[in-house]
């Protein structure tokens, strides 16, 4: 906007307050408060969202409470991603936005406008907003406010919401109220007020000093979320709103906002916190628990207190205790960690803004698959970075000790024991502090394989804390459970020496201190890159109204195969979300024959074949796998560099192309680990290829080969899991159907 333009809309706009101007770096204070908002958290996907309501319709933002702080915020951070930002405010004067001798100009407008009309100037009445619009100032409302309150129920006066619906039934462009959360900290805050709450304002609507103090203190960590915007044109065709008053709808779309606002901020802080001493009180008091204790006390015949000081003990045991000081601790390390050993992260930002937008039906349940011990920490950080809340996870008594059992207890970790059986009373326990982690809505994190994969392959389920999740949500501590199949692939695990001495009979090393101080060696090394995708959510609440039948009123091996199939919906869908990387493309071709030497040629051409196949499978292939030969080409010389492969020298070599590798004996393993992140893809091949080579003249009939996958799909079901609703003959006809299109295969008629 030029000066002139400036000048102009200011003249038009008095003396109602003007428009909002940029703040620019006129001032020190505006240098360094710029500064401080460039080192918040800023999420991508939510500019490209704002773009395009820009670009469908008119934008109007919206903010819970009224705060200079937040409208400050939230205008310089959007100019400076150069996004649409407010350039106006409904029920506010931008005076203290201006320089000094544009609010002079202002006031005084005001002055002579009370003094000629002995009252103060009605934006409404005057039209001001809807030029404010038309100039396509996108103008910012607050949802909650006395002034607001007052004005529209008392007074019955200007209502920012009552003329956009107005507007919006003159015109087909849509009217996009788009709610924003800024925040300035990360904690939930407390069930209980606190002595600062009543100085400072309490956590949910602060004061000015307050609010000031948390910006300076979490300023790395500030950040904007945009929910879910409301298109005024959709909320009018309701057909609930119809015949009803303006006045009625505005109330009904001021519900909706500050519903999403609120969920937002339950959706990245999580529930109000509770201290792990009220948990522990929560669990031995509920009840359930009480009943359990005193029957358990009368079957010992022992004393009541005896019994609970042992329910205490195992309390004390699980029992998280997370302090949003450590996570944040945690993000710093972290993020230094990742720079240092790894090339990148890659989220799927999309499917990150699904599981947000189901978080609000019922509790999360993120469920990962388990390759390292990085794993936890990583999903973790990553929805913190992502303002979700992040989970508390469910880690293995191993990883209790110190002092890292206490760092992990304060970071979100609850831990269990590797069996509950022998332990009914542990057990017991246990199940009670789940029920009342999930009565309080904290979203959980756990690894349905148990422990880490060795192989590279996924373990088959264990059912054990499943079984718990969908009994507890079936007796109503959640509204419902809302599972997050999560994968998460790596070029190259950290742990990969370890498994390697582990598969060839070295036994497991025990977590300790020890192990945590020898760490330094990884940061020596580089892992490539990380690659975190989410599949779509399992609502239990939808996977139960489908099977028609109650879980209570089933017999138990009918609630077994129910726990059963789960289990494996969620381990299938994580297979399907594992991305195909080089590394384990590589590794699959050089294994893919029985000589001891491959030529690049060779190991291209057979990565050809897989990823031709894959593409047809609509498997996720990495970003870095553009062409196949730069890729294979790289690969290779990292496996070179890593002593998992050996260059061979050939005479009359001519080009790269040329060269030989030896698969290092030693290392095979690895190379097996990373081949079996990916060859669950390609079963359906292998098993129709298999059945068709091993018949006589390499001629086999349909049902020949439909027989040979039935075979050969129950003869691995201890290593892969398989979609038990595809019936066998449609994927072999699928697969014969492939390999007859590219002449590998040719029927008889």
């Amino acid at each position: 906007m030029g000066p002139e333009e400036h000048k102009a809309l200011l003249n038009e706009t008095k003396p109602f307050g003007g428009y909002l101007v940029p703040r620019g770096k006129w001032s020190l204070l505006g240098r360094v408060f710029s500064w401080l908002v460039s080192k918040g958290l800023f999420q991508v996907h939510h500019g490209e969202r704002l773009k395009k309501l820009k670009e469908s319709g008119e934008v109007v933002f919206a903010l819970k409470y009224r705060s200079l702080l937040d409208l400050t915020y939230l205008t310089e951070r959007l100019s400076r991603e150069s996004l649409p930002a407010p350039g106006a405010l409904f029920d506010a004067t931008s005076y203290f936005w201006r320089p000094l001798w544009e609010t002079l100009s202002l006031t005084l407008a005001t002055i002579r406008h009370l003094l000629r009309k002995g009252r103060f100037p009605n934006p409404y009445e005057a039209g001001f907003y809807d030029r404010i619009l038309d100039r396509g100032l996108n103008p910012l409302l607050f949802l909650v406010g006395t002034k607001g309150y007052y004005q529209r129920s008392i007074l019955a006066g200007g209502d920012p919401l009552v003329l956009l619906l107005e507007r919006q039934k003159r015109t087909d462009r849509p009217i996009f109220v788009a709610p924003f959360i800024v925040l300035f900290g990360r904690k939930a805050g407390r069930s209980e007020a606190s002595l600062l709450d009543i100085f400072f304002g309490p956590g949910e609507d602060p004061g000015a000093l307050r609010k000031v103090l948390s910006f300076l203190r979490n300023f790395r960590w500030a950040g904007l979320t945009l929910g879910e915007a409301l298109n005024l044109k959709e909320f009018l065709e309701e057909p609930e709103n119809a015949g009803k008053d303006v006045h009625g709808l505005a109330y009904d779309a001021r519900r909706k906002l500050i519903d999403s606002v609120d969920e937002m901020k339950r959706v990245a802080l999580g529930p109000l916190k509770k201290t792990r001493l009220e948990m522990k009180e929560m669990v031995l008091n509920s009840p359930r628990m009480r009943k359990y204790i005193d029957r358990l006390a009368r079957s010992r015949k022992v004393d009541h207190m005896k019994v609970r000081k042992e329910a205490d003990g195992y309390l004390n045991e699980i029992s998280t205790d997370l302090s949003n000081t450590f996570v944040q601790v945690w993000d710093l390390i972290l993020r230094w960690v990742w720079r240092t050993i790894f090339d990148g992260i890659e989220v799927d930002e999309a499917a990150l803004d699904r599981v947000r937008a189901t978080a609000k039906r019922g509790v999360l349940v993120y469920i990962p698959c388990h390759k390292s011990h990085i794993d936890y920490l990583l999903l973790s950080q990553i929805l913190y970075n992502k303002n979700i809340s992040v989970p508390l996870i469910a880690a293995g008594q191993n990883l209790a000790f110190w002092p890292m059992g206490y760092i992990f207890r304060k970071s979100g970790a609850f831990f269990l024991r590797r069996t509950l059986q022998g332990s009914k009373f542990y057990t017991e326990v246990f199940a009670n502090y789940i029920r009342a982690v999930l009565k309080e809505g904290y979203p959980i994190e756990y690894f349905i394989e148990g422990g880490r994969s060795r192989t590279g392959k996924l373990v088959l389920p264990k059912m054990g804390l499943l079984a718990m999740l969908i009994s507890a949500c079936e007796e109503g501590w959640c509204n419902d459970l809302i599972f997050v199949p999560t994968s998460i692939t790596y070029d190259r695990v950290l742990e990969e020496d370890a498994y390697l001495r582990e598969l060839t009979g070295g036994t497991k090393e025990k977590e300790s201190l020890r192990q945590l101080l020898s760490i330094s060696r990884y940061l020596k090394k580089r892992y490539g890159k990380i690659y975190l995708k989410f599949s779509e959510p399992i609502s239990l609440k939808d996977y139960v109204s489908n099977l028609g039948q109650e879980l209570s009123s089933m017999r138990p091996r009918f609630r077994y195969a129910i726990f059963r199939d789960m289990a494996y919906r969620i381990i299938r869908r994580i297979n399907d979300k594992m991305v195909l990387t080089p590394f384990a493309l590589v590794s699959a071709a050089c294994l893919a024959t029985p000589r001891r030497g491959i030529s690049m040629a060779e190991i291209t051409q057979i990565c050809r074949l897989y990823t031709d196949f894959m593409r047809e499978e609509e498997v996720v292939f990495s970003g870095t796998l553009g062409t196949i030969e730069s890729a294979v080409e790289g690969t290779l010389a990292m496996m070179v560099s890593g002593k998992l492969l050996e260059m061979m020298s050939i005479d009359g070599v001519s080009g790269p192309e040329d060269l030989f590798y030896a698969v290092d004996e030693k290392s095979r393993l690895k190379l097996e680990f990373y081949k079996n992140g990916m060859v669950h893809f390609i079963l359906p091949a292998a098993y129709v290829c298999v059945s068709i080579i091993s018949k006589e003249g390499y001629k086999a009939s349909l049902k020949e080969i439909v027989d040979d996958y039935d075979f050969l799909q129950d003869f691995f079901k201890y290593e892969f899991v398989w979609d038990a609703e595809l019936k066998t003959k449609d994927e072999a006809e699928r697969v014969l159907s492939y390999l007859q299109a590219r002449d590998f295969v040719t029927f008889d008629t």
